[in-house]
Formats: C-alpha cells, sequence, structure tokens
C-alpha cells in the first residue's frame, strides 16, 4: 500500500542522460486496479486527443505556481502554434500564496481548466474530497503515461476517492518533472577557504566551520516564509537516519515517528548550526528570493535548496556555480529530498477537459524534455537530452541519491496540516523559541493526531 522503495535511473550519453524513471515497490494491498471502476469519470464518452481545431476559438485558462513561469511560456508558445485557435491563459501566483488560495479558487464559480496541486493531504487531498478535480487514469491510459514512467511512479498523485489514503487508488496528477534538494556552492569562495568537495557529512561541517572562521555566511538561507529551512533540515535528517524510515513516517505506516535518537541529532545540528553563526543573521527575517540572489551577488559559500533554482543561479553565475549532493553522514546512506514536481490537475467544472489533457500532453511528451533541460528543469521520464554545465552536475548528484535508495520525499505531504506546523516549527527552531526535544514532540503529535481519526 505504502511506497518503500524508490529507484530513479539516470544513465549518461555524451552529457548526461536524463532518465528519471522512478520505480516503486508498494507493500500491502494496492487498490489502485480495483478504484479504476469507481468515482468520476475523466471524461465521457471518447477521449479526443487531436482535432481541437474544431471547437472554434476557446480559452484555456490555467492556474500555476510562478516557478513553472518559464515551462508554461513555452508550451503555450507550442499549443498554440498547433492550434491557433486556443488561448492559453496562464495566471501565475508565489507557492506561498499559491498552497494558501489553490483550494479556494477552485472551489469557485469560475475556476481554471487547469491547476497545479501538492502531493499528499494539505492540498491534493482537499482537492479529492471537494470533488474540485478529476480523475485521470482513462488520460493516462491514453498518452501512455504510466508505461513512461514505470509501475508505481505515479502512486504520489493517487488518492482513493473520498481523499483519505494517499498513495493508493485513482491517479489524479502527473508532472514530467523531478525536483531535488542538494548543495550549492560557490567554486571562488570555496576554494578561497582552501576547502575541496566534502565526501562525508563531517567533512561538509568542517568546512562550514572554515568558512564561519574566513567571515564568510557557511550556508546562505532566508527562511521567512518557513519552507526553506524545511529543505535543510530535510537534507540533514537523512545524514542521520535511513531514508525508508523517512519515507515510512511519510506515509503513515503504523508505529513510525520523528521522536528517535538520530531524529535528535539531526534537529540539535539545525540548533547548533544556528548558534554557529552558519546561517545568516535574522534568517527567520529574509525572503527566499532575496537569499537566492543574495547568494548570487556572493554572499555564502553554501547554499542548501531544490534544483528549480539552477537556471536563475547559473544565469547569475555563470561557472562559478557548482552542485553536489550532500554526502553520507551517520546514517551511512546517501539521502535528500526528491520528488516529481507539484502535479497538474484537470478541474471538475473545466468545460474542455480533453483539451486540458492535451495540453498537460504536451508538457510531459518525450519531445518536450530538452525544452525542460534548456530550462533548467530535470525531465522525470527516461528520455535522452544532452545536458551539459550547472544541470549536469545537478543529475550527477540526483543520480547518486537514486543509486543509494536515499529519496526521503516531502515531510508536508503527511499530513492536512503538517505543512503549516512544520514551517512554524522549524522557524521556532531557528529562532530559539524551542529545543530540538520539543521541535520533534510537537511535530510528532501532529501526525499522531492526524492518524488517530
Amino acid at each position: 500500500m505504502r511506497i518503500t522503495n524508490w529507484r530513479l535511473r539516470l544513465g549518461r550519453t555524451l552529457a548526461v542522460l536524463v532518465a528519471l524513471t522512478l520505480v516503486v515497490a508498494a507493500c500491502g494491498d494496492d487498490d489502485s486496479d480495483e478504484a479504476d471502476g469507481t468515482g468520476g469519470e475523466a471524461s465521457s464518452g471518447e477521449i479526443q486527443t487531436d482535432g481541437f481545431e474544431d471547437l472554434g476559438d476557446v480559452t484555456l485558462s490555467v492556474l500555476a505556481e510562478a516557478g513553472d513561469e518559464t515551462t508554461l511560456a513555452r508550451a503555450k508558445e507550442l499549443f498554440e502554434e498547433q492550434y491557433p485557435n486556443v488561448t492559453v491563459e496562464v495566471t501565475l501566483r508565489a507557492f506561498d500564496d499559491y498552497m494558501q488560495i489553490a483550494p479556494g479558487i477552485l472551489q469557485s464559480d469560475d475556476p481554471p481548466d487547469i491547476a497545479h496541486g501538492n502531493q499528499g493531504y494539505t492540498i491534493d487531498g482537499l482537492l479529492v474530497q471537494g470533488d474540485l478535480i478529476i480523475p485521470l487514469d482513462d488520460y493516462a491510459e491514453v498518452y501512455g503515461w504510466e508505461d513512461a514512467f514505470g509501475s508505481g511512479t505515479l502512486d504520489q498523485y493517487r488518492f482513493n476517492d473520498e481523499g483519505t489514503d494517499f498513495g493508493n487508488g485513482r491517479l489524479w496528477g502527473v508532472s514530467a518533472v523531478a525536483e531535488f534538494v542538494g548543495v550549492y556552492y560557490n567554486k571562488e569562495k570555496l576554494a578561497a577557504i582552501g576547502g575541496e568537495l566534502p565526501t562525508t557529512f563531517e567533512e561538509f561541517e568542517g568546512l562550514l566551520a572554515d568558512a564561519a572562521a574566513a567571515g564568510e555566511v557557511p550556508i546562505q538561507l532566508g527562511n521567512a516564509e518557513g519552507w526553506p529551512a524545511l529543505h535543510v533540515y530535510g537534507m540533514v535528517q537523512a545524514a542521520y537516519r535511513p531514508a525508508p524510515e523517512i519515507r515510512d513516517w511519510v506515509f503513515g505506516e503504523p508505529g513510525s515517528t520523528v521522536v528517535t535518537d538520530e531524529e535528535l541529532q539531526a534537529a540539535e545540528t539545525m540548533v547548533a548550526w544556528t548558534e554557529n553563526g552558519y546561517f545568516p543573521e535574522g534568517v527567520n527575517g529574509i525572503a527566499s528570493d532575496d537569499s537566492v540572489a543574495a547568494f548570487i551577488n556572493g554572499d555564502g559559500v553554501f547554499m542548501i535548496a531544490g534544483n528549480w533554482n539552477t537556471a536563475t543561479l547559473e544565469e547569475g553565475m555563470g561557472d562559478n556555480v557548482g552542485y553536489f549532493a550532500m554526502p553520507v553522514g551517520p546514517s551511512g546512506v546517501l539521502g535528500g529530498t526528491a520528488a516529481l514536481a507539484l502535479p497538474w490537475h484537470i478541474t471538475s467544472k473545466s468545460e474542455h477537459p480533453d483539451l486540458g489533457a492535451a495540453f498537460i500532453a504536451l508538457m510531459m511528451d518525450p519531445s518536450f524534455a530538452p525544452e525542460l533541460a534548456e530550462l533548467g528543469r530535470v525531465p522525470a521520464q527516461e528520455v535522452t537530452v544532452e545536458i551539459d554545465g550547472l544541470l549536469a552536475d545537478v543529475a550527477a548528484g540526483a543520480n547518486q541519491v537514486i543509486e543509494a535508495d536515499g529519496i526521503t520525499l516531502y515531510a508536508d505531504w503527511t499530513t492536512d496540516t503538517m505543512f503549516n506546523t512544520l514551517t512554524a516549527k522549524t522557524q521556532e527552531l531557528l529562532g530559539g523559541q524551542i529545543d530540538a526535544a520539543q521541535y520533534l514532540d510537537d511535530v510528532q503529535a501532529d501526525w499522531e493526531a492526524f492518524f488517530a481519526e
């Protein structure tokens, strides 16, 4: 029933073959097949996959998180070129705003045709419970999405029809992009403190101490929104705890807990990094975008962040920026936060669901993978794309985590309130309002309250 083993394959050809195929081995009963005969329908009658010029002038509205702006601009250009009668109207919102407003907008009388969601109970569970989106199983069959990704890959977008069982049931969303959190570094600054790329977590901490001693900001971080520090903590957590244990907790396996000796070490490491001045002063008051800009401008030796920053960092820093996977720590496993990107959904009130599915299919098609790579995104399917520069570093680092079975997923998927709990409690942890033990107790209390219901 729960996802227990993630393996993404990434090979090479000339530069790098970006092949991120997540293969999921499930334990317990998988009721995804049984769910195919119940609940809402993807479309009425035969699915239309082309010939949309016969619709006449039509507008396809898309509501999306702002990080996909360049991807959508390219997809819009290609789709409107194919169907000149179709106008793709894109509305973008910053991630923090989006996660707050998306369910409300989809409940309105005039929702978009396509919208981003977010895996887990916080967003997608609500959308399914409210009948605000339609299942995509029929579209997945027609367009071959299951075959393209491999068995179980898309389970992170599955819910039962009641929106109460994450990882099982119908398919409600898809994405063609893989996301990884890793360590970006300023090459000149690393060389100036006499450092080389670390091979262990202990060596990485040594570099942080060296950077602080040299008067540098060791880790650039802006946590005003609350979620950026979650990515940092996720990498520290993976250094101390094996990835399978973390994944069990994310998917609600009975008996899972973050109140362990290893997890306490991880939380205490975050406190120590704060007290040692490894983060910028006033880290909880710095916006994420401002932090990225500061790193580009030379403020910080390292930045632990997601690969969606790749294009921006390479544009701003050129050859002076590199990337590596967080090196192995006491867990003995090279681990890190990774998953497929925010899912694309078709809303239940869309007048043109087949048209919406065709637009999503354009972004999912292997032929669009080079476009994604050019925009600094990592395609999630097994396709051949020649890449170089910073994206090649990202791909290489991702491959190390893949081969180690170290993918931990995102902790905020876990309950319908976990995102708010984690962001608030992590800010309190960095701000010194709570200690490491209290942090873990508060997070586990959210988990236990949710699964007790």
